[in-house]
Parts: C-alpha cells; sequence; structure tokens
C-alpha cells in the first residue's frame, strides 16, 4: 500500500478526542446510507464510473442514470479499496496519511471579506489578501493542508482559478484544496498543476 517513501506523522494529532456521535449512532447511520443506496440509488454521470458500475451486481436505470447497491455488493466494493490512503506533498514534510488515527487540519475557504486588524473594519478580500493568509498558513506547524481560504473579489470570474492556486503553489509547499468556478479554469489549474 505504501509503495512510496515513509510517511511521517510527527505534526499530526493522533487519537481524535471529539466524537460528536456514539458507535450505536455511526453504524444507525451506515444502516441507513446503505437502505438509501438500494432503495432509492444514487445519479452517475460519469461515463467511466457509469461502465464501472454497469459490471458490478448493481441494479442500473439506464434511461435516468442511476445505480441501486445491495448492502453485499457496496461491501464487495469496499474490501477492495485500501483502508488507508496517502496523500503525498511536493515536500515530504508534507505528507498525510488518511485511514489512520491521524489528524490532520486545515484552512477554511472562502471567505469573501476580511477583517482589517488596525481599524477591525470589513471590507472585500482580494488576491493581496490570499497570499498574505496562504503565507502565514505556511508558517504554521498546526496546519496541515490549504484550502484556499479566500475570494480575489476585484478580478473577473475567469481569471479567479488560475490565479487562486497560483498563490497557493507559489507561497505553500502543503496541499491546496479549493474550489474551481469555472470550466476553463479547471482546465487551467490542472495544467499549472502539472
Amino acid at each position: 500500500m505504501n509503495k512510496g517513501r515513509n510517511v511521517k506523522r510527527s505534526r499530526s494529532y493522533g487519537h481524535a478526542q471529539y466524537q460528536p456521535l456514539s458507535r450505536e449512532n455511526v453504524g444507525r447511520i451506515h444502516e441507513v446510507t446503505l437502505q438509501t443506496f438500494e432503495e432509492v440509488g444514487f445519479e452517475v454521470h460519469n461515463d467511466e464510473a457509469w461502465d464501472l458500475f454497469r459490471k458490478t451486481t448493481a441494479h442500473v436505470d439506464s434511461t435516468r442514470r442511476i445505480v441501486r447497491l445491495r448492502e453485499s455488493t457496496v461491501n464487495e466494493l469496499l474490501s477492495t479499496v485500501p483502508s488507508e490512503v496517502v496523500l503525498y506533498g511536493r515536500s515530504e514534510k508534507h505528507d498525510i496519511s488518511l485511514g489512520t488515527d491521524q489528524v490532520y487540519f486545515g484552512t477554511g475557504g472562502t471567505a469573501l471579506n476580511i477583517l482589517e486588524y488596525d481599524t477591525q473594519t470589513s471590507r472585500r478580500a482580494n488576491l493581496q489578501d490570499l497570499v498574505n493568509v496562504v503565507r502565514i498558513t505556511d508558517r504554521l506547524d498546526n496546519i496541515h493542508l490549504m484550502l484556499l481560504p479566500t475570494y480575489p473579489n476585484e478580478l473577473p470570474i475567469d481569471r479567479v482559478d488560475v490565479n487562486r492556486f497560483y498563490a497557493g503553489l507559489q507561497y505553500t509547499s502543503k496541499h491546496i484544496m479549493g474550489g474551481v468556478y469555472t470550466s476553463k479554469g479547471i482546465n487551467d489549474v490542472i495544467a499549472m498543476a502539472e
């Protein structure tokens, strides 16, 4: 499973203490989810995913593109996936191992406004605010991943995606996540990341 470098976990926080749901409540949510998958199903519009579901023992409604899965099918599919996934960082110190008892923290995203510290007034966030927040967050050891936390209001929508992700990639080597607002933006961000 872990074919790459060894994941260092010294910067994460092990054994999360916050557990708002009891095991019984988690079990009930799981039961209702399985029931919903089987009785209601879910829509699948991605052709590759649709073909994969058609190869299982799922019930598929080709007209409405709805897949319904029996509990046995869900369990079979779950048995084929690893219990742990490693997100390798651009820098080894930012590797994150998901599925373990480790806890990682990230920023929130996408604030439209920012508070001016000296005047205690709120104003529309801009690209420089995003750069400043990314640079500060990059230096915080207790923040493990960056959800691009502000929106550059001064930019036209067709320039927002590439500029937000560029700021993230330029000013931190931590993992970056964020919404993309245009179809072209998806392609631009992928090309930039490559």
